[in-house]
């Protein structure tokens, strides 16, 4: 829905996109009220994007105490989740009880290649 780290892509740019093509067309419209028209368009579109993407990193940033952390790399991310050891489990993959860890993607792969 909204990336802080690209607050350009996903859904909330996509709506402030929609507005914006649709501010575009309408400032095409004879209308004694079209100031005013593209004027609340203008600001639902920076609402949209600015006000509501604001409310979300905001309430991402409450939140990232919850997030686990990756135990390879340190960082607290929210694609982060325990699993068995990738190294142990591609060494050993008969043995029934590998070290449950949390690893984010990367070095959850990082650790498979390295086995």
């Amino acid at each position: 829905m909204y990336d802080p780290a690209k607050p350009d892509a996903g859904v909330l740019a996509a709506v402030a996109d929609a507005i914006g093509t649709i501010l575009v067309s309408v400032t095409e419209v004879d209308h004694d009220d079209i100031d005013r028209v593209t004027e609340l368009l203008d600001e639902a579109q920076g609402h949209v994007q600015d006000s509501a993407g604001d409310r979300i990193r905001h309430a991402l940033d409450l939140l990232a105490p919850l997030l686990l952390r990756c135990e390879e790399c340190g960082e607290q991310k929210p694609d982060v989740g325990v699993m068995p050891d990738p190294f142990s489990t591609a060494l050993y993959p008969d043995e029934p009880d590998h070290r449950q860890m949390p690893l984010c993607p990367p070095c959850a792969t990082k650790r498979f290649e390295d086995s």
